[in-house]
């Protein structure tokens, strides 16, 4: 006969199974033997490992490449203390980057007192050390644009007297060698002004002008003016756009001026022969926030060449003004193509892990623009 006890017995069942289910921490518990006996779906999102192939499995075989892990969920169990740590990598396999994970373990102890294993609370912490990081950077930039801004003010007059001077003792100069030197003076000088022209952009406040746009018309437009301008170059674009994603409301000729300078970067950096992918989505595992604390839905566009990549050390910097691996490169680009971004509360990343294996832009844009 169906006692009330059995119901009570099912009904706590289902209740802690949707607990755990619903936890947006991996919870992971091992018993005396250290052979899994919980795996929620968070921590199958964290390990990519389906909670049907773990269960009653060996730890050490489940999480083989996080011997740290597998050592403090031993040692919890062993000596009955709790372990902390707010910053640990974790690896689901050892040829894949690790990501950031916050981490607790206790040990896990039965209502008699007894210590029947151990557990571990595993939190994926990599979007809020990336969103850190967005948020050093722009601190930083915005330091060097008070800089700029005060640097192209007090450059800008001076350039005018030099260059009006420069014409002025060209006009005087009946020696065609002399007039040569002050043509070189004045095309300098233009050079500068043009530097000085980049540091206001980037330092000048402005409200975007949105208006409804069609996102695949500005990028076939910059694709085939740079198929046609890439200096000898056959570089073959590779197009994946997602047919879903509406027209929406942005400043066009910004980012005209956005991708324009990422496409071209991509460009220069590819050999003779090189490829381009460009590819673009909804990107639903982020929402980016507005002013008014709401979400929105997020468009990624992504620019992937194959190049040498970006070294270590310019990364750190990348976004920078005056920072540039070309030789002629103001070191503007990025810098003023990161202020775009901003201006539309979007998101710009750069991913180049290993040398010769080109570099990834990622562009990340809320689809409803306030």
């Amino acid at each position: 006969m169906f006692m009330m006890s059995d119901y009570v017995k099912i009904s706590s069942s289902f209740f802690y199974e949707d607990l755990f289910t619903s936890l947006q921490d991996g919870i992971l518990v091992v018993d005396n033997d250290l052979k899994i006996i919980l795996f929620n779906q968070a921590m199958e999102e964290i390990s990519g490992i389906s909670s049907s192939q773990v269960i009653g499995k060996s730890l050490n075989q489940v999480l083989k490449f996080n011997s740290y892990i597998n050592d403090l969920l031993v040692k919890s169990f062993q000596t009955g203390k709790s372990y902390c740590d707010l910053e640990c990598d974790f690896y689901k396999e050892p040829s894949i980057s690790s990501f950031i994970v916050s981490l607790i373990i206790v040990p896990f102890i039965n209502r008699n007192g007894d210590i029947k294993g151990s557990i571990a609370s595993i939190r994926d912490i990599s979007r809020l050390k990336e969103l850190e990081k967005d948020d050093q950077m722009a601190k930083r930039l915005s330091s060097v644009r008070e800089l700029a801004a005060s640097m192209a003010h007090e450059i800008k007059n001076p350039l005018s007297g030099i260059k009006g001077a420069a014409q002025l003792l060209k006009h005087e100069l009946s020696d065609d060698k002399l007039k040569e030197y002050t043509d070189v003076i004045i095309k300098e000088i233009v050079r500068v002004n043009e530097i000085v022209e980049g540091l206001m952009n980037l330092t000048r406040v402005r409200s975007p002008k949105f208006e409804l746009t069609n996102i695949y018309t500005i990028l076939d437009e910059i694709i085939n003016l740079e198929q046609g301008t890439s200096k000898g170059k056959k570089v073959k674009f590779h197009k994946y756009y997602d047919p879903s994603i509406p027209s929406i409301m942005v400043d066009s000729d910004r980012l005209s001026q956005l991708f324009l300078n990422l496409i071209r970067n991509a460009v220069e950096a590819v050999s003779k022969d090189g490829e381009i992918i460009i590819t673009t989505k909804v990107f639903s595992d982020y929402l980016l926030g507005n002013k008014d604390k709401k979400s929105s839905r997020t468009m990624l566009i992504e620019i992937k060449d194959d190049g040498p990549g970006i070294d270590k050390e310019v990364m750190k910097k990348l976004f920078t003004p005056f920072v540039t691996t070309k030789k002629k490169g103001s070191g503007l680009g990025l810098a003023i193509s990161h202020r775009i971004v901003e201006e539309h509360k979007g998101r710009i990343k750069v991913v180049s892990e290993e040398p010769q294996k080109g570099t990834i832009i990622q562009v990340f844009i809320p689809i409803n623009q306030q």
